[in-house]
């Protein structure tokens, strides 16, 4: 996920400059979405919120790779996943698109 933090800490910065509701200089906007950021970093559950799912399952993938000649499909990832490792909108979105599908 480290590998990450640098695109994602200057995407979302750059969402937060465009913000036309803030009263502050770009520079202190930075320098505190910054300090909040490195902050919310360090918290696991935020990274799996903000890192883009694809860039993270290839550089995993390209890591499992190198490390150990291995390659996981990630429709094999899912089928391992038990119900409870599913957040509860995303397996809801799921269903949703699973019955949209077979309609």
């Amino acid at each position: 996920m480290d590998d990450l933090k640098d695109d994602v800490k200057f995407q979302l910065m750059s969402r937060e400059l465009k913000n036309k509701e803030r009263k502050l200089d770009d520079t202190t906007v930075m320098l505190e979405f910054d300090k909040q950021f490195n902050t919310c970093w360090n918290d696991i559950t935020y990274r799996k919120k903000v890192i883009p799912g694809k860039d993270f399952f290839s550089k995993m993938n390209q890591w499992l790779n190198n490390e150990f000649k291995l390659s996981l499909s990630i429709s094999y990832i899912l089928n391992s996943l038990f119900k409870e490792e599913i957040d509860e909108e995303i397996r809801l979105a799921v269903e949703d698109f699973i019955k949209l599908s077979e309609s």
